[in-house]
């Protein structure tokens, strides 16, 4: 379980701030005699990317990928293993979620400078969605930039422009 609406609200209370996820999850600790939890599923956690990406929140993983050093330092009772349900597993195995979060940090990798220089429109420049899709737009010198989450199971949504043409936007696994 992931949660976007905090974030959310600090934009709103500090509009002009920076925000940045120090410690961005991809995976829990694995505790010795406990299963292994895969958790946040592969999907959220690419939502979530792309989430963050939308208020211009920079993201710092901890931990993209799994290893181990071989010994019992892990302390109150954590294995050493950060295998667990990381990107990347222990010996360098590429896992469900990391090719589950490529677009979405590719995506964060070909426009990071637009996103930087961008700010949220508060008139998300005349679009509008239906009721329970979050739109976000982000304006910059270069461009604008919509950013469509439904707030529901839904993978369609209509959407209308400024010029009165009609869009749907199909949205795939990740419905963000």
């Amino acid at each position: 379980h992931l949660e976007f609406e905090p974030l959310y609200h600090l934009k709103s209370k500090q509009p002009n701030a920076p925000l940045l996820i120090t410690e961005f999850w991809s995976g829990e600790p694995v505790y010795w005699g406990k299963p292994i939890r895969y958790w946040p599923h592969h999907s959220l956690q690419a939502r979530a990317v792309y989430e963050y990406s939308s208020t211009g929140t920079q993201i710092c993983y901890y931990m993209f990928d799994g290893g181990t050093n071989f010994g019992f330092w892990g302390g109150n009772n954590i294995a050493t293993s950060y295998a667990s349900s990381y990107p990347v597993g222990d010996g360098g195995k590429l896992t469900e979620k990391y090719y589950a979060i490529k677009p979405a940090n590719t995506f964060v990798n070909q426009f990071g400078e637009y996103l930087a220089d961008s700010e949220e429109v508060a008139d998300k420049a005349g679009i509008s969605c239906p009721e329970g899709v979050r739109l976000v737009v982000r304006k910059c010198s270069r461009g604008s930039m919509a950013f469509i989450t439904p707030l529901d199971k839904r993978k369609e949504i209509p959407v209308s422009l400024p010029d009165g043409n009609k869009l749907n936007i199909y949205l795939g696994e990740v419905s963000a």
